[in-house]
């Protein structure tokens, strides 16, 4: 029976500490096919830990029940396993819910501290991130009201108590609050985790209280656990990075409330295994020491942008594939990929290099589906700026020509019509249509010939209904709502296509 947290610098061995662990047990236990789950805090890392995991031994190529998670997917096991899932929010969904909660209040006169900037999008993601700080930090609405002092403390916590009640009513929860519900399920019935055998915990620098709290209630129902956690064994307190500190404090105080005792395990690491470059940029990461090189292992550059980043990193890699060396022995290692997957993107057509990028860029940041969403988004008002944005877009064939969105511009913009639902733009059509008083003021007004107003009215219209969504409708008839708005895939004709 072991309770340890593993301490090492990066790079010195805690990775392979565990695998040893996990190895040891499925050979002594080869008979019993022990249980074990592995939590690893990101998708790299677990691509990497099964990698390594098979190399250990090439009489051992398959590995028998060995689960893979992250805290929210251990979150949504824990529940399942105990009879209670819950419907989680993905972000999208959690957005157009706080939006419409927001638009709610606004109706309702309660927002004085928020009202002129409640409908915006940056304080939804701002809000949002709140609540799942709130939320890591195990502070629930309670004791958030509680602690307001200022107005603005007091219009958050108001909303925060709104937000969970939406979330009750409609039996969801957001990822952080799946947290809370797996924790708590955790603590009431600890045998749904007591058939596991050995619990790994790796890669990760920093945990919150919610997370630490859950991982001292798995310790209760498991026999064997071990995390790791990076840190200098020479170095004093104050000079270890704030976030390992408060990392390895989280984890003491969950664990003695909790009344298990965490033992501690130093890894030395191994004289002349690294270049002494890297061992000086792992502490240059983590304890914030100057960062001199002290050999050729390293070389710093210094670009006016990520661009330019990227294009003086992959025109290396062309004179590097040219004198010999293999592209498997090539890695670029980012820590913010959404800044430079772009730049990869292109750079791998305009280098013409065999890059194999780990992620993607994400869907919803491809120029056709960004407009989409914000088209999506507009309803039930068009602001008048977003709507010619969209009738103008490349990927958008609204049915009006240039020239009648020229007009829509200019008739909007003579009537100083800032935006509104469907009926007012079309009323707006149905004015440019009508005879000017030659003795009134609007004298200079562009008045549309019959034909021309029906023509832009009709096309209009038809543009409003198409992007009307179904009031009610299950999932499936949605999507299939959505698949005729985006039109037939244009690929679907060509040979082999399915």
């Amino acid at each position: 029976m072991a309770r340890i947290l593993h301490l090492a610098p990066a790079g010195a061995g805690k990775t392979a500490r565990l695998l040893a662990l996990l190895r040891e047990l499925t050979q002594s236990e080869r008979n019993t096919l022990p249980k074990l789950w592995v939590l690893l805090a990101t998708r790299r890392q677990g691509l990497n830990f099964r990698q390594r995991l098979i190399e250990l031994d090439e009489q051992e190529p398959v590995y028998f029940n060995i689960e893979f998670f992250n805290f929210y997917s251990l979150n949504a096991r824990l529940l399942k396993t105990a009879g209670t899932p819950v419907r989680r929010l993905n972000n999208l969904t959690r957005y157009g819910l706080l939006r419409r909660l927001l638009a709610q209040m606004l109706i309702e006169d309660q927002l004085e501290y928020f009202h002129r900037i409640a409908d915006k999008r940056g304080f939804v993601s701002i809000l949002a991130e709140l609540i799942d700080e709130l939320k890591q930090a195990s502070v629930n609405v309670a004791d958030f009201a509680a602690a307001a002092q200022s107005e603005k403390d007091k219009e958050i916590a108001h909303i925060y108590r709104r937000y969970q009640a939406m979330l009750r009513r409609s039996d969801l929860a957001d990822v952080e609050g799946e947290g809370w519900l797996a924790l708590a399920k955790l603590r009431k019935h600890p045998d749904i985790a007591s058939h596991v055998d050995l619990l790994l915990v790796d890669g990760y620098d920093q945990f919150t209280i919610v997370q630490a709290q859950l991982l001292a209630a798995l310790a209760q129902a498991i026999q064997n656990v071990h995390i790791t956690l990076t840190e200098f064994p020479d170095a004093h307190a104050e000079a270890l990075p704030h976030r390992s500190v408060l990392a390895r404090e989280r984890l003491r105080q969950a664990f003695d409330e909790a009344h298990i005792d965490l033992a501690l395990e130093t890894i030395e690491p191994i004289a002349g295994e690294r270049t002494p470059d890297l061992a000086r940029l792992g502490e240059r990461i983590f304890r914030d020491l100057p960062g001199a090189a002290n050999g050729d292992a390293i070389q710093m550059i210094a670009m006016p942008n990520p661009a330019e980043e990227v294009k003086s990193i992959l025109r290396k890699i062309k004179r590097q594939l040219l004198g010999g060396v293999q592209p498997d022995d090539v890695l670029v290692a980012l820590r913010d990929w959404t800044r430079y997957a772009a730049h990869f993107e292109t750079g791998r057509d305009e280098y013409d290099l065999p890059l194999l990028l780990h992620y993607e860029r994400s869907l919803h940041t491809a120029p056709v589906i960004a407009i989409l969403i914000d088209l999506l988004g507009m309803a039930p008002r068009f602001r008048r700026r977003d709507l010619l944005d969209i009738l103008r877009s490349p990927y958008i064939d609204a049915g009006l020509d240039a020239e009648l969105i020229d007009l829509l511009d200019r008739i909007s913009m003579e009537r100083q019509f800032l935006g509104g639902d469907a009926s007012d733009w079309l009323e707006i059509v149905t004015l440019a249509g009508r005879p000017v008083n030659k003795d009134s003021e609007d004298v200079q007004l562009t008045v549309l010939p019959a034909e021309q107003r029906d023509t832009l009215f009709s096309r209009l219209s038809a543009f409003f209904i198409g992007i009307r969504p179904p009031e009610r409708a299950d999932v499936a008839s949605y999507v299939d709502w959505l698949e005729s708005l985006l039109g037939a895939d244009p690929r679907s004709d060509l040979p082999g296509s399915a």
